[in-house]
């Protein structure tokens, strides 16, 4: 009887570690656990079906997605923000004390570009300047995907390409 006990619990115990283990390896990234310019690596690649590729870091708290890239002095060409919503909705952003400027492509919850702004330029938080916003057009956007000025014509991005985002796992220790 208490060999049968003793199974019970190391089987109870197993099953929770099998249950457990898998949801911290795949838990979102949080914001700040890496960063271009700031040095860390980075959360995320978003590769497009036209082969355009992104290296990001994922803001994906209120807080996170407020500071943006506004501490950051630049970005790379394959470089940029992912601005995850973590809801639907027609998300909007704004250049306040931004360094640089930028391009931002609004993603849905499936993976499609729908909307596009080129070159959005920085707005200071001088007393009396009102710094605009941007939104989406649709409706069902998940992420913004912040990335240098230019790119999306470079690279030829549009609305209707299919987005890929695939998480960085980071090694611990």
């Amino acid at each position: 009887m208490r060999q049968l006990i003793v199974l019970v619990i190391m089987g109870s115990v197993l099953i929770f570690l099998a249950l457990i283990i898998p949801i911290q390896e795949t838990a979102a990234p949080q914001s700040g656990s890496g960063s271009s310019p700031q040095g860390g690596g980075f959360d995320a690649i978003v590769s497009f079906s036209n082969g355009a590729v992104v290296h990001v870091e994922i803001a994906n708290t209120t807080g996170a997605r407020q500071v943006g890239l506004m501490n950051h002095q630049g970005l790379g060409e394959k470089e940029g923000m992912l601005l995850d919503f973590m809801s639907i909705g027609s998300h909007g952003i704004w250049m306040m004390n931004m360094k640089f400027s930028i391009d931002a492509i609004w993603v849905n919850t499936v993976g499609i570009v729908v909307h596009v702004e080129e070159n959005l330029q920085p707005c200071s938080s001088n007393p009396g300047n009102v710094c605009p916003a941007y939104y989406s057009k649709a409706s069902n956007v998940r992420y913004v995907l912040e990335v240098p000025a230019g790119f999306a014509a470079r690279r030829g991005i549009a609305i209707g390409d299919d987005v890929e985002i695939a998480t960085i796992q980071k090694q611990v220790g």
